[in-house]
């Protein structure tokens, strides 16, 4: 029971995040970029015990001037689902598919959209919804944060992009020790428009 509601939270958010992408054309088309992207989701040191790769979505926006600014906000809202190991604790938050909704606004820093090709950096601070089906997250939603890089490619009216940003969790739930925060290392390919 707690475990549908968490999910129907999470659905809210994701909600919220297709009403942006929807009603975003308000802005100019230099003030905004919409984004998807796919790939999969690394889990490392106490998440990835009992956790294998999963896969990973993510849409967002980014604002600010793509053709001057070399600073932009990004809001983006991040899907990814980790296979739990079957013969860890069934029942335990240290096995079982760890299933995570993420809400980031990160800095995007480099060079302009509208270069041909060229690296970017990323920091950003978030807030992270985990589940585990039939177990209670007693902390409910977390703070989390990442750092990481990526490189974008233009292809005609569209940026085509590839990035790699670590994201570390402000909670234990999920991994096999505890006290000790989780990482997931998101590597994915995406594309601006």
């Amino acid at each position: 029971m707690h475990t549908e509601r968490s999910f129907a939270g999470l659905s809210s958010v994701g909600s919220a995040l297709a009403l942006l992408l929807i009603t975003a054309p308000v802005l100019t088309a230099q003030d905004l970029e919409r984004s998807i992207a796919i790939g999969a989701a690394v889990p490392v040191g106490s998440v990835g015990t009992n956790r294998s790769m999963g896969p990973l979505l993510r849409g967002g926006v980014t604002l600010g001037d793509r053709q001057r600014r070399h600073v932009r906000l990004r809001l983006d809202l991040e899907g990814s689902w980790l296979q739990g190991d079957s013969l860890a604790s069934s029942g335990s938050w240290r096995g079982g598919t760890l299933a995570a909704i993420s809400g980031f606004a990160s800095m995007v820093v480099g060079a302009t959209s509208e270069e041909p090709s060229a690296p970017y950096f990323v920091l950003g601070l978030g807030i992270q919804r985990l589940a585990i089906a039939g177990v209670t997250n007693p902390y409910g939603a977390t703070l989390a944060g990442r750092i990481g890089a990526g490189v974008h490619f233009r292809v005609g009216q569209r940026t085509l992009f590839a990035e790699v940003v670590p994201t570390l969790s402000a909670t234990d739930f999920g991994t096999t020790s505890d006290f000790s925060a989780g990482t997931v290392i998101p590597l994915v390919i995406g594309m601006r428009f």
